[in-house]
């Protein structure tokens, strides 16, 4: 049975930012719902087969890694965008799945639900901005 112990969102966490944007990555999708990764790649593979379009939530790379003896080995991993994410995990099945899958798009909602709570303190601060109570003199009649 699986331990429902990582952390979730944030700095070392299965959901983080990158520009801005809440993303995920293939190995931790396979960490997370303790999945074999060649097997999560072969499902993002499946996907983007199907649906060309989807692409655009699943950009691959190559991640570099500690190998045996101190080398470093790479591997290929993808990184997910929250779109790409809930469609991949939807695949994912049994009672385990069902309670990381609610995990994950917490966690993605958690983000974005930051980002905004964010951008709406900075609009009110700009708005109680004393150089916003007045126009300028030039605007005045």
């Amino acid at each position: 049975m699986m331990e429902m112990t990582m952390n979730i969102v944030g700095q070392g966490g299965a959901v983080f930012r990158r520009d801005g944007m809440p993303i995920t990555t293939s190995k931790l999708v396979a960490d997370l719902f303790g999945k074999q990764h060649k097997n999560v790649l072969r499902d993002i593979r499946k996907l983007i087969e199907i649906d060309p379009e989807l692409r655009l939530s699943f950009e691959p790379q190559l991640e570099v890694y500690a190998g045996p003896n101190g080398s470093q080995r790479s591997r290929e991993v993808y990184t997910i965008n929250q779109r790409g994410a809930a469609l991949l995990v939807m695949g994912f099945t049994g009672p385990e799945a069902l309670q990381w899958k609610k995990k994950f798009l917490d966690a993605f909602d958690h983000l974005a639900e930051r980002e905004r709570d964010t951008y709406m303190d900075a609009f009110r601060s700009f708005r109680r901005s004393p150089t916003l109570a007045k126009p300028p003199k030039s605007h005045r009649k």
